[in-house]
């Protein structure tokens, strides 16, 4: 494993837990009381954190921790970065009540490899290294002080208890000292090789196909989804989900009706045209499915250091797939084209954007067409060996920028495929046309400044927002003739970043940006060292790029505390921002406790985290376009998202009501009660379109928001009435 591997691990280590500053809950002691909480003053007992946790984002990492007496811990960790390729850390630490953590200062990284056979090989790539964890909960929050983990912090929630054998020194778990180098007993290789049984035959069996044992090993991986059976239509698109516990690595299979078993990269290569996204996670996705695929099954190996466990097998589907069918150009319900690009002309080493737009699409490919007629996918080898200084940016968007245009591309013509799970659609090809001249110099953004008369125009600045930490708030700016639009955050000494620069992420690693390459930008989960940062919009065309002004973000320390919740059938008064944000109870900010939302795509997951029960809107009430996005959750709040050009969010909570809950805390120009069945809902918009809405259910308080903060492009009454219902 080189070091750049490693540092791929650390691109993974981006979650950061926001702790209380008063008291923390702990597991319950063993034998022992299993209420209250355990004040930063009292101390620890490391007897109640023994078992094995789990990595929070990325689920391949696997913290094993065993104490040796109530103060100090042995700990180990493995993360594969591949099936022959894994991390593996082993410290002591010892826990400072001081700083709620388990510090160390003899961590060993060794780096293992494994070959075809499973025979593992060992390098030690550094000793005594330093850093801790911090005790929040259920979780372990791990900060490493060597350059491969820098400073970003992993979050590994507790998954399980060790077994009998894990707090000795058994096979099935081996937790050595600073002082010893010996390796895991059992041979803990992650690599398919060494596991799988025979291929499964054509025909499925009620156990996971292939089963590579018939009982797993003590400590292999859980399974606690299995994925499900899949219909789509030739070229269509369709997800795979499967979950667990305790896994380290996933690794998707494809089995052929005939039981031929392959692995995703495998099937990469026999399907060409197939687009295979996360074939190393617990969700798969597949887009442009060719005919061939009908009847293949797919299951997911989850596997860990103990073993290795399969789900069971889904079948697919592909209507249409009968000898000789070609992909659908628009079925019925494929998606439809609304705006074809058009030609550009540009100088050598110039930058022209492409512009496409659909109805109903849930993916977007562009493709370049040579002037002898050949096709060829914008990530095409083909591409980037004939024209080795162009620059394609957003080639899976219906936007695409093409920069550093050579000479070579003239003639070529683009045009944009549009997909869904019913057919696909491709747009008119627009031509590149390269004149000769002197070449085009770039702005920093990629584009030129040809003719200032055809540059975008502002029509509206963001506005400077206000919130307490944890809290989210909108940036909405408005443009005529633009093509493009990319967030820019500036810090209070002056310096510049676009939204996805490194920077921002590590500076800000618990905030989420949605939609900073939009109009309309959202923040979640501000921190308060956001305070005094701005923000403003770049749009950009190919005549050149102009800036909205810039819009401060405020943090103010105050309560979080949730709001009484409101009783059934109560109507919710109309109230200003300030006002509804002071509902709250009073309580010092010194005692301010921010949660931690958790992103997942199961919602008995979310249900479990946030003690809310929840039933989403059926698809059919959900506005057009709109795809499921996931799940967030946190303690007493669930949250589901939809996207496609639009947004539209919907939380429920059995305590916080209000503002607060939809967390939007705009001066919208109306306020007004709609009557849905019994309920009474307050909506807040222009006064014909619904960007925000609330009510209260004898379960719990729900919001939904559509497009927040941008007025007048809202749901209509028809569409809010439809959701309501189809929460309820």
């Amino acid at each position: 494993m080189k070091k750049n591997t490693l540092c791929l691990i650390a691109c993974l280590l981006c979650t950061v837990m926001l702790l209380s500053a008063c008291s923390i809950p702990f597991l319950p002691k063993k034998g022992g009381d299993t209420s209250g909480t355990v004040t930063v003053e009292e101390a620890v007992n490391m007897m109640d954190l023994e078992g094995v946790y789990t990595e929070q984002l990325a689920h391949r990492g696997t913290l094993t921790l065993t104490a040796t007496d109530s103060q100090n811990v042995k700990v180990t960790i493995d993360w594969p970065s591949s099936a022959s390729e894994s991390a593996h850390w082993e410290m002591t630490g010892t826990y400072d009540p001081s700083k709620q953590a388990i510090l160390y200062s003899d961590s060993v990284l060794t780096e293992q490899t494994f070959d075809e056979t499973g025979a593992q090989s060992d390098r030690i790539v550094s000793s005594s290294g330093t850093g801790k964890f911090t005790v929040s909960g259920k979780n372990l929050v791990w900060t490493d002080d060597l350059a491969y983990i820098g400073s970003d912090p992993s979050t590994f929630t507790y998954s399980s208890a060790l077994n009998a054998a894990g707090s000795e020194s058994g096979s099935s778990l081996v937790v050595s000292g600073s002082d010893s180098t010996t390796q895991p007993a059992a041979t803990p290789t992650p690599t398919p090789a060494s596991t799988p049984a025979p291929t499964p035959t054509p025909a499925p069996t009620p156990t996971p196909a292939p089963t590579p044992t018939p009982t797993p090993a003590p400590g292999s991986p859980v399974i606690t989804k299995d994925p499900t059976d899949e219909t789509v239509k030739v070229g269509g698109s369709c997800w795979f989900v499967a979950n667990h516990k305790g896994a380290q690595l996933a690794r998707w299979h494809f089995v052929a009706p005939d039981g031929t078993d392959l692995q995703y990269d495998e099937a990469a290569n026999k399907f060409p045209t197939l687009t295979i996204k996360n074939g190393e996670f617990d969700s798969m996705k597949l887009s442009n499915i060719p005919a061939e695929l009908n009847g293949y099954r797919f299951y997911c190996r989850f596997s860990n250091k103990n073993g290795t466990v399969d789900t069971k097998a889904a079948t697919l589907t592909v209507e249409g797939s009968e000898a000789g069918a070609a992909a659908p150009t628009a079925a019925s319900n494929g998606p439809k084209v609304t705006k074809d690009p058009t030609d550009e002309t540009v100088k050598p080493g110039g930058s022209a954007w492409f512009v496409a737009k659909h109805t109903g699409a849930i993916l977007a490919r562009w493709h370049f067409v040579s002037s002898d007629g050949q096709d060829y996918l914008f990530s095409d080898e083909t591409i980037a060996k004939q024209f080795p200084t162009l620059t394609i940016k957003n080639g899976e968007y219906d936007s695409m920028q093409l920069s550093n245009i050579p000479a070579e591309l003239n003639g070529w013509k683009v045009y944009c495929r549009f997909s869904n799970n019913n057919g696909t659609a491709d747009t008119k090809p627009a031509t590149i046309t390269v004149t000769t001249g002197t070449a085009a110099a770039n702005n920093t953004d990629g584009t030129q400044t040809q003719n200032a008369a055809n540059l975008p125009k502002v029509v509206k600045d963001p506005t400077d927002e206000t919130v307490k930490p944890g809290e989210t708030a909108w940036f909405v700016a408005r443009h005529t003739g633009a093509i493009n639009a990319r967030w820019h955050f500036v810090s209070p000494d002056g310096q510049d970043y676009e939204y996805t620069d490194a920077a921002v992420s590590k500076e800000f690693p618990q905030m989420k940006i949605v939609d900073g390459d939009k109009g309309t930008m959202q923040l979640q989960n501000i921190p308060m060292n956001a305070n005094g940062w701005k923000v403003y919009c770049r749009y950009s065309n190919n005549s050149g790029s102009v800036d909205t002004k810039s819009a401060t973000i405020n943090v103010k320390a105050g309560n979080t505390t949730a709001t009484p919740t409101p009783t059934a059938g109560t109507t919710v008064t109309a109230s200003s921002p300030d006002q509804q944000g002071d509902m709250n109870t009073a309580s010092a900010a010194s005692n301010l406790v921010v949660s931690d939302w958790t992103d997942t795509a199961d919602l008995d997951t979310a249900i479990s985290i946030s003690g809310v029960s929840f039933t989403p809107p059926v698809e059919q009430t959900l506005p057009s376009g709109l795809i499921f996005f996931g799940y967030r959750a946190k303690s007493d709040m669930i949250e589901a998202d939809y996207s496609d050009e639009n947004t539209l969010t919907i939380r429920k909570s059995t305590g916080t009501g209000g503002n607060d809950l939809i967390g939007d805390y705009t001066n919208y120009s109306s306020s007004w009660p709609v009557e849905v069945g019994a309920l009474t809902v307050l909506c807040r918009g222009d006064g014909t379109t619904i960007n925000a809405a609330t009510y209260s259910l004898p379960g719990g308080n729900v919001s939904i928001s559509y497009n927040m903060g941008d007025e007048g492009n809202g749901l209509t009454a028809n569409q809010l009435i439809a959701l309501v219902d189809g929460i309820q």
